[in-house]
């Protein structure tokens, strides 16, 4: 429904929808968290690392349920620095925000962490048959 209803009203700018994005980050996303998180690798190109570092992720993600604490993943700086590369454009993002970051680890996968301020809604799961059967 909403997907519908946006569709009738104007096309917003691109000014309008950075300064959006802006906005929520700065007073709802990092205005509530109590903390980052970063996973840095030593190659972001090597599949095996990418699939351990999602695999770390998950392992985080549901310690952090069972202690009542929350995960929001923030991927923005890594999809700018992926776009940046693809589309070889100056790096800006890359530097800076490895300049927050241990020497030699490349930033994969990030979120901030915080008390929830609801409870989440249960996602739907496959049962164990199901994920058996698409593996074989």
């Amino acid at each position: 429904m909403e997907l519908g209803v946006a569709k009738l009203l104007p096309a917003s700018s691109r000014t309008a929808g950075d300064r959006f994005w802006i906005d929520r980050t700065r007073d709802v996303h990092t205005a509530t968290a109590a903390a980052y998180g970063v996973i840095t690798v030593a190659d972001p190109d090597d599949r095996r690392i990418r699939l351990d570092a999602g695999r770390l992720l998950q392992r985080v993600h549901l310690r952090a349920t069972l202690a009542g604490i929350g995960l929001h993943h923030m991927n923005q700086v890594t999809e700018r620095i992926d776009r940046e590369a693809a589309t070889g454009a100056t790096p800006t993002f890359g530097p800076r925000f490895a300049a927050l970051l241990p020497a030699g680890g490349h930033p994969l996968l990030t979120f901030r962490v915080g008390r929830p301020v609801r409870d989440g809604r249960p996602a739907p799961r496959r049962s164990v048959a199901m994920v058996a059967a698409v593996t074989s």
